[in-house]
């Protein structure tokens, strides 16, 4: 039984896959197995992958004809026989040591869940990280590799936060021990949500390694992504997830971040959307939403979808409420400026007064050096004159006698 399982669906990705499975085949944890799901892919990425599986083992391809990377992931979990379970998308590649420092942090905190931080790239030289799972700031000075927490720690990440499925790593006891671990393959937008959701809401125990250890590629979506017709699948995401909260029971205590939920992802997708019959339906859901338990931006673009007439109405109002947003940070902006320059104002008129003071007190010991000095002088002549007189010269011997006694 191999120590982790990592799943990997592959559609036309032949520019991006080789960096992907060099990250993984080179990890420094080597009792791993590769699963790698080929979803019906028109390119070479097939062929790369017979390439890589053929001098390495630990590789399994699998092909099917394309249905999109939830039927993917579930293909890769009916067959992985790991320990724990690590996704990676093929546009993507880990750090060498990611696979070790998250299987040695599960073992030891005996965790069903370990999550990360995450790194973002167009450019594989040029990696920015990212503030997604940065839960050092949420536990302050403590041992990860001695500690675990549950959702309700972390809330705040549990429905507005980094849904994807590449982002945790799993145990995979944890998720046989329910039969609806599975991603719903009748969906392309959003399909990890629910598994994102449920497994944060069930798990006992979930750790954390404060590493970078997953680079994601930020890039254009597929065209398909951007159809109205798949934007709809965000209203049925939005549905699973409620009945998801509602079957766990805890709906309640997740209500103001599910309506913050439904209404970013719902607000993002009508920016793009071409249909009438789209933005119907988001001014539908919106409505059934209890706008009061939004913040007062939230309720804003909230009420821009509820108030337009069609998707030229739409267009004018997302702008006009985005020209305020901009001049309302611009002032907020503008107004931290000034304070900074204030502030700045303040210490430097401090500062030149301290100098003016110092300046002063530099006179006082300069004038008082140049005295010590004409007295130095006064007594130095002195001195000459004593050293040179004709008593001095007389009573030698008697000084030398005196040193010998």
């Amino acid at each position: 039984m191999p120590l982790v399982s990592v799943i990997i669906p592959i559609f036309n990705v032949e520019n991006y896959l080789k960096k992907c499975l060099k990250s993984i085949i080179n990890q420094t944890l080597k009792d791993i197995e590769i699963i790698c799901i080929n979803d019906g892919s028109s390119d070479s990425s097939l062929n790369i992958l017979n390439d890589f599986a053929s001098s390495d083992e630990r590789i399994i391809v699998l092909s099917q004809k394309n249905h999109g990377p939830a039927k993917s992931r579930n293909e890769g979990l009916k067959i992985a026989k790991g320990k724990y379970i690590f996704f990676v998308d093929s546009d993507d590649y880990i750090q060498d040591y990611t696979l070790e420092k998250l299987y040695e942090n599960a073992k030891n905190n005996d965790s069903d869940i370990v999550m990360f931080k995450i790194s973002e790239f167009i450019r594989e030289d040029e990696l920015l990280q990212t503030n997604r799972f940065n839960l050092d700031e949420v536990f302050e000075d403590t041992d990860f590799n001695n500690f675990t927490f549950t959702y309700k720690d972390i809330k705040p990440y549990v429905l507005n936060n980094s849904f994807s499925a590449w982002s945790k790593f799993y145990k995979k006891s944890f998720l046989d021990s329910y039969d609806d671990f599975t991603f719903p393959e009748n969906l392309i937008l959003g399909e990890d949500v629910p598994f994102h959701v449920k497994s944060l809401i069930r798990s006992s125990k979930i750790s954390f390694v404060s590493d970078y250890l997953y680079n994601y590629r930020v890039s254009n979506s597929n065209s398909i992504m951007h159809s109205d017709k798949n934007r709809n699948d965000i209203f049925k995401i939005c549905n699973l997830v409620e009945n998801d909260l509602k079957n766990e029971d805890c709906f309640e205590e997740f209500e103001r971040e599910f309506s913050e939920l439904k209404r970013n992802q719902i607000y993002h997708y009508a920016m793009q959307a071409k249909s009438e019959d789209y933005l119907k339906t988001a001014k539908e859901e919106i409505s059934k939403l209890d706008l009061d338990k939004l913040s007062n931006r939230l309720f804003s673009k909230a009420n821009v979808i509820l108030e337009c007439e069609d998707i030229a109405d739409f267009i004018v109002k997302k702008y006009e409420l985005e020209i305020s947003e901009l001049k309302s940070a611009n002032e907020i902006i503008i107004g931290n400026i000034r304070q900074s320059y204030a502030n700045l104002m303040d210490d430097y008129n401090k500062l030149k007064q301290k100098n003016k003071k110092l300046k002063q007190k530099n006179a006082k010991l300069k004038d008082k050096n140049s005295k010590l000095k004409e007295k130095n002088k006064i007594l130095s002549d002195k001195n000459k004159e004593i050293l040179s007189s004709r008593s001095w010269k007389i009573t030698e011997p008697l000084r030398k006698m005196k040193k010998g006694d």
